[in-house]
């Protein structure tokens, strides 16, 4: 119930900011306010630790004849976690966005040109930032609530409301950053990406109905698990392989991160809760090449990439390939590992917009918890470089083994461009 209550306090506190906005025009407190919210949902999701394997739902749906499934949320292990990542990036965000106030941002690098993303919006005067800031501080707490739905659905229906509701509330807040019709371009066909991922949720769950299943992750068959990671693979830029971003849009940082991983963390649940039944085969190596190449493209842009913040695409591509990877295995350990570390160390080194030394052990607790060495939050994500035994040829098992060396040298990259964009430019003191 604590779940629930944290979703709507995260809707709820956007509302009452408008409020605020329209009768006080000076209010100084909506950062206060919008912090407070983000702190007592990270509570509530954390207190929700008590309720495991509680299902909640909020209403059902009348006439049951006609609506004979309604929208549930479940409170496991793999939802719970992927809940506290999102209220935990929430806090995150709202913490380091008080040294932005105004929309000023301090440069990363000391000697390069600013990138697109660096672009420093107009100045507003100093009085009173808050009115040019509210907005995007509700749209992390809507964003956020929108994702806690999608992480503790309980069943398709529940899933694929959300999502809807996220890409939608998504493509305003894109539209609404961006003024050139390149840019508007770029978010209409990562819309369009994520409206196939939802229809291949949907002949998903159709084939489960039609198989006479319940459409609940328990009962996953192996037909319609080829359509969920189809779905989840096209919302991530994996299957096919596409960058809906090659370029960043111009945001915030802030309002950028929660815009990348919240949707982000609404793709990767399923990708969980479909590792038990997993791809065997030769669709299953098929699809761990297509991961792969996926993996390789972005682990080389990220590492190229200009810094931390342009290449923030490519890092969520290399993460969610070794992610999917260990789905289509059948390694629930591993798929999570890698999830909450596109999410956790992503919001790392995405907010710390300021190098000063004092800040460079955090860096390096990334770097470490990224090694996947034992002992290390992603140790458990290293099973993904063993090969899969799908065949029992020499011609697949010699593919399966090309492809536990490609996670490898991705692997290899993701941690050296994680260095690479922790170290650059000037620590200063």
């Amino acid at each position: 119930m604590t779940a629930l209550l944290a979703i709507l306090l995260l809707l709820l506190i956007p509302a009452v900011m408008f409020i605020v906005q329209l009768k006080r025009q000076r209010a100084q407190y909506l950062w206060l306010l919008a912090m407070l919210g983000a702190l007592l949902a990270w509570m509530g999701i954390y207190f929700a630790r008590s309720d495991l394997s509680q299902v909640v739902a909020p209403f059902t749906w009348q006439p049951e004849i006609f609506f004979p499934l309604s929208p549930i949320l479940v409170i496991d292990f793999t939802s719970w976690v992927f809940a506290l990542a999102l209220t935990t990036q929430l806090v995150a965000v709202m913490l380091t966005s008080v040294a932005r106030l105004g929309g000023t941002r301090t440069p990363v690098l000391e000697t390069s040109q600013p990138s697109e993303e660096e672009e420093a919006p107009p100045v507003i005067p100093a009085a009173n930032p808050q009115r040019t800031n509210w907005r995007a501080w509700a749209s992390h707490l809507a964003l956020t609530s929108l994702g806690l739905v999608a992480v503790l659905a309980g069943n398709l229906l529940t899933l694929l409301l959300a999502w809807v509701a996220l890409d939608i509330v998504e493509l305003f807040i894109l539209l609404g950053q961006v003024s050139t019709s390149e840019h508007r371009a770029k978010v209409m066909v990562s819309f369009s990406a994520r409206l196939a991922g939802i229809v291949m949720l949907l002949l998903g769950g159709i084939v489960m109905w039609s198989q006479g299943r319940e459409l609940d992750f328990s009962s996953i068959t192996q037909p319609a698990n080829l359509f969920f990671f189809l779905a989840a693979g096209l919302r991530l830029g994996i299957l096919p392989l596409h960058i809906p971003f090659q370029s960043e849009l111009p945001m915030r940082i802030g309002l950028g991160t929660i815009v990348r991983l919240v949707p982000l963390s609404a793709s990767l649940v399923l990708l969980v809760r479909c590792t038990e039944v997993g791809i065997p085969g030769i669709t299953g190596l098929v699809l761990l090449g297509l991961c792969a190449l996926a993996g390789l493209a972005g682990g080389i842009g990220w590492l190229r990439a200009q810094d931390e913040l342009s290449g923030r695409s490519y890092w969520i591509m290399v993460c969610s390939s070794l992610a999917m990877a260990a789905a289509i295995q059948g390694q629930p350990e591993a798929c999570i590992a890698w999830s909450l570390a596109a999410i956790l160390l992503g919001n790392l080194i995405f907010l710390t917009s300021v190098r000063r030394r004092y800040l460079a052990p955090i860096l390096l607790v990334g770097v470490i918890c990224l090694t996947s060495l034992p002992f290390t939050p992603t140790w458990a994500g290293s099973s993904v470089f063993q090969p899969m035994a799908a065949s029992t040829n020499l011609l697949g098992q010699v593919f399966a083994v090309l492809i536990g060396l490609i996670f490898f040298i991705c692997h290899g990259l993701l941690l050296a461009g994680y260095l690479l964009h922790g170290l650059r430019g000037r620590l200063i003191p």
